[in-house]
């Protein structure tokens, strides 16, 4: 049995989480398709996400003291069961892969241009696989630590970049022309709003009884954060220097003035990275929690270290064939789409359906 979290670390997961996937490339993305009105499509996907946030934690309120492994053949049996079960060990593995890669990349661009790539890979996956180890819940409660200065260092740097930018930098605020834009351009943010799927492998107890209404709220402080973010960036370097940095926000942060440190990106680049971090060890564990489950007669040990073989050698190996970027990038977007949108809501509404023909024949 797994231990649980309690619902502020629970909000926390989702903060880490959800800020984990491309948080970087925000303005960018946003930049390149909505222009100025991206804001609207950050709280437009924030509401969707909220929702489905919101389907994750009553199915475990619905199911106490069991994780998806458990609960989804109670829902539909031993065949629905393990296609939800192998569809969430190709999200986390793909997830992990993708993280993991990018975060060498950057590495590797920012800090150590001359390292191998394949040593800084490798020391990385060693330290995620010791906390990977320890479990879940050893790493919420590490996020009770690094979350709130994670997040006090973003919202003081976009505040700073959004008090020494240029106002009209940031107008027109929303064009009534644009609508079908935003609409389109929130397909653009389901990736940085995807990981609450994260919580299909944490068991509820009692205690998480109000967790519906935290995780709520915890999507939509995330969707607050992205816009503060995006709005910050755009004022203090411009909508048309955006376009042209996918790594956007270090580079806007570079132009900001911070009251004690000189050089703000690298500390954006230290604090990142610990979020960041976090976020590909949780993605990790959770791999590593439902490899246990399938094979319970490996110990959590041999299945960490081999699954941080398999993870470390696939990486390397998409790394060295860009021409598999593309299609990896493809593969990626639908594994998110269908286990971050409709598995959660089929898996919500079968339940629903199988409660109520349940009363019905009980009565």
């Amino acid at each position: 049995m797994y231990s649980s979290v309690n619902n502020r670390q629970m909000v926390y997961i989702i903060l880490i989480v959800m800020t984990t996937y491309d948080v970087q490339s925000i303005p960018y993305i946003l930049s390149r398709t909505t222009g100025r009105g991206g804001w609207v499509s950050v709280i437009l996907t924030s509401l969707v996400f909220a929702l489905i946030a919101v389907f994750i934690t009553k199915l475990n309120n619905m199911h106490q003291g069991k994780t998806l492994f458990d609960y989804s053949r109670d829902i539909g049996g031993r065949v629905f069961a393990w296609i939800f079960r192998g569809l969430y060990l190709a999200y986390y593995f793909i997830i992990f892969v993708y993280n993991f890669t990018q975060t060498n990349n950057l590495i590797k661009a920012e800090f150590l241009d001359k390292s191998p790539i394949w040593a800084t890979s490798l020391a990385g996956m060693v330290v995620y696989g010791l906390i990977a180890y320890r479990g879940i819940r050893n790493i919420a409660r590490m996020f009770e630590v690094i979350v709130p200065l994670f997040l006090l260092f973003f919202i003081l740097a976009s505040v700073l970049a959004l008090s020494q930018g240029l106002i009209y930098n940031i107008f027109p605020f929303f064009e009534p022309h644009r609508i079908t834009d935003y609409l389109v351009s929130t397909q653009n943010l389901i990736v940085p709003f995807s990981g609450a799927s994260a919580l299909f492998a944490i068991p509820f107890t009692s205690r998480n009884k109000k967790a519906p209404i935290w995780a709520f709220f915890g999507v939509i402080m995330v969707g607050l954060y992205y816009v503060l973010l995006f709005e910050g960036c755009i004022a203090v370097a411009g909508i048309n220097s955006m376009m042209h940095y996918k790594t956007a926000v270090i580079e806007a942060f570079r132009l900001v003035d911070f009251p004690i440190l000189d050089r703000v990106d690298v500390f954006y680049l230290t604090v990142g990275f610990s979020g960041l971090f976090m976020g590909i060890s949780l993605s990790y564990a959770v791999l590593v929690d439902y490899l246990c489950r399938i094979f319970s007669k490996l110990s959590r040990l041999v299945i960490t270290i081999i699954a941080g073989c398999v993870l470390y050698t696939v990486s390397l190996f998409l790394k060295g064939l860009s021409e598999l970027n593309d299609p990896f990038r493809i593969v990626f977007s639908v594994v998110v789409v269908i286990s971050s949108i409709m598995a959660p809501t089929v898996l919500f509404i079968t339940a629903k359906i199988k409660s109520a023909v349940g009363k019905n024949n009980a009565g």
